[in-house]
């Protein structure tokens, strides 16, 4: 040891002799450049690529404090504004890890008029997301999912893990830095792209993760920054952790406040009485004596036998507080064995969005619960029932981040700030505490919170646009909250059918849809008394005979009959059949500005004639379409 002080300090003197200093050279700043390209998507109606919708990508460091070194890349799109404000609303999808781009189709409608003709939109992958390269999609997940349908849960988060692993493996050999991909290197890339776009002030938006992402770039790189809006992801110090870290407690205060909102219903408490007693005996019923009952492969259209635990009941459920009006009902039903509403989301235990960024998500979820054990996880106000249900998913995400083995981020200090701030929050939110939203107003000089009484997490919507649209022209004046519900309505068994408006911004519509129906995937919805399924979507071309065979032929569905053409809301649809043994399908169609639109409904035989009447012909001519 005193060998080696010795040579430090014989270094030390000789360059003290000699006059020597040494000098660490400032490392030049990272210049980034939006390169345009044609845009890879469907060119919304009434935009001209390359001039009202613009294209293209930035680089910007793969790790920001090493700005000479390895860069990646982000995908970029722009929706021009018709004129008016020079601040472009930024948007951030959730997850993290979802497409921005399926907000395209909206966000350029006349929906979204109150922002679109006002200022600029953009639509910028955040890094490790789809159309961003690399992409941190695991596709090994769906691939090993596949002739596992209907096996136990705890074979299937085996078999994920397997897959994440391989996946992890494939990355790495690639060159990914995994190290890379966590809120602070996001965050940092935002100011680059904008400042390759030259917008000098901008809006940030952001829903669920996304919203943490919004949070995150005011803290750590706020110039620029001129408002701030979230929906459903306020979190005080923008750390994803404390979801996490609290999930336990916030499922059981997503089912607490439900059944304390149907306690105060003179409705809902003398329809559905008792009903946190109801509910929480049948699941244990459920867990002491599993149904026998029979779900179908999607891909294959086998059907498999299944025990239906209660475990399975609460986590699916959980997710549900979005359709809460009819909840009560649903949970009088499960009590009474009718099973149809759950088993409608099963299929979902054993699939993958490949639209999504699982590595990435991983990456940036790893990266702050890395002291996360099922000793530290808060139960301080969990149901027993709760803690079960969830207790090998937590496990399994526990598991998952020691295989995935990213660096660990600190929380970061309580955000405020005087930029104004607009949060939407769901009443019944399961994702993270609703409750946040508070806590986050009152750390900001200007605030509004607005709190939708008839949903939970992700209030996106025609109302939330409207309001996102007033906050942006006048942040310091609160934005008209008329569209806004405040209270809880619960639906009544065997109560008249209601419809109300809704945006698919995948689709490019929007619709009136029947209240209380299960949304079981893009475009498809289930009602879950029933069964019955009704689907919307785009598809394109431009013969529409053509593309109800290839609907139907994707789906199965015997050859359509087709039975006319119908004048329904602005356009003709062209109207076909199917009867297939016990089960009736009627898919209507039309050519609406050189995209086909397709609307379908699948019911019982003997009652294809009323949902005709009474669902598919009102929805179909309620649509919308993107201009």
């Amino acid at each position: 040891m005193q060998k080696g002080l010795g040579l430090a300090l014989l270094v030390a003197l000789s360059l003290a002799s000699f006059n020597i200093s040494v000098v660490v050279k400032a490392q030049e700043p990272f210049t980034p450049v939006f390169v345009p390209n044609p845009c890879a998507v469907q060119i919304p109606v009434g935009y001209v690529d390359g001039e009202n919708l613009i294209c293209g990508t930035v680089e910007v460091p793969e790790l920001h404090s090493d700005p000479t070194g390895k860069t990646i890349r982000l995908a970029v799109t722009v929706i021009k504004k018709a004129g008016g404000a020079p601040d472009p609303l930024v948007m951030f999808n959730g997850g993290p890890g979802s497409n921005i781009l399926n907000f395209l189709p909206i966000m350029s409608s006349e929906t979204a008029a109150l922002i679109n003709q006002n200022r600029d939109i953009v639509l910028m992958t955040e890094r490790g997301t789809p159309g961003a390269d690399p992409e941190l999609r695991c596709p090994e997940i769906a691939a090993a999912l596949e002739g596992h349908f209907g096996e136990s849960l705890d074979q299937i988060n085996a078999i994920k893990l397997e897959a994440y692993t391989s996946c992890r493996e494939r990355l790495i050999s690639e060159g990914v830095n995994l190290n890379a991909y966590n809120n602070p290197e996001r965050a940092a890339d935002v100011p680059m792209v904008m400042q390759a776009l030259g917008y000098t002030e901008y809006n940030l938006w952001g829903v669920s993760g996304g919203g943490i992402m919004a949070q995150y770039v005011l803290r750590q790189h706020p110039e620029g920054v001129r408002t701030v809006m979230t929906d459903s992801g306020t979190f005080p110090t923008a750390y994803i952790g404390d979801v996490f870290f609290n999930i336990y407690d916030i499922v059981s205060n997503a089912y607490r406040r439900f059944f304390e909102a149907c306690a105060a219903d003179t409705m809902c408490s003398s329809t559905y009485p008792d009903l946190e007693t109801v509910y929480w005996n049948t699941i244990q019923q459920l867990n002491d004596t599993p149904a026998s009952v029979q779900i179908t492969d999607p891909t294959t259209g086998e059907t498999i036998d299944w025990m239906l635990t209660g475990d399975v009941v609460v986590s699916i459920l959980a997710n549900e507080f979005t359709n809460v009006e009819i909840l009560p009902s649903v949970m009088f039903d499960i009590a009474n064995g009718d099973y149809s509403y759950v088993l409608a989301r099963v299929p979902g235990l054993y699939s993958n969005d490949a639209d999504y960024a699982d590595g990435l998500y991983e990456s940036v979820v790893c990266s702050e619960t890395s002291g996360l054990t099922q000793e530290t996880a808060a139960k301080d106000t969990a149901y027993l029932q709760v803690v079960d249900a969830l207790y090998d998913q937590i496990q399994f995400n526990i598991d998952l981040c020691k295989v995935w083995d990213v660096a660990p981020v600190a929380e970061g200090p309580v955000i405020t700030s005087d930029v104004p701030i607009l949060i939407m929050e769901g009443k019944f939110d399961s994702n993270k505490p609703p409750e946040f939203g508070a806590i986050v107003a009152d750390n900001f000089t200007t605030s509004y919170l607005v709190e939708f009484a008839d949903t939970a997490h992700g209030v996106f919507g025609a109302c939330s646009l409207i309001l996102m649209g007033e906050f942006m022209n006048d942040p310091y004046t609160a934005p008209d909250t008329s569209c806004v519900a405040t209270e809880t309505v619960f639906a009544a068994a065997g109560s008249a059918l209601t419809f109300s408006e809704h945006t698919l911004p995948d689709i490019g519509v929007t619709a009136q849809l029947p209240d209380g129906w299960t949304e079981a995937d893009k475009g498809v919805y289930v009602n879950p008394l029933d069964g019955t399924v009704l689907v919307i979507m785009a598809m394109p071309g431009d013969n529409v005979e053509d593309a109800v065979m290839a609907f139907a032929s994707s789906v199965g569905l015997p050859t359509p009959e087709k039975l006319g053409d119908v004048p329904l809301g602005d356009n003709t649809w062209s109207v076909y059949q199917v009867i297939d043994g016990d089960t009736g399908s009627m898919i209507a169609a039309a050519n609406v500005n050189g995209q086909i639109y397709l609307t379908g409904l699948q019911t019982t035989a003997t009652g294809l004639e009323d949902a005709i009447n009474n669902i598919l012909q009102p929805v179909t001519a309620s649509l919308t379409f993107a201009q």
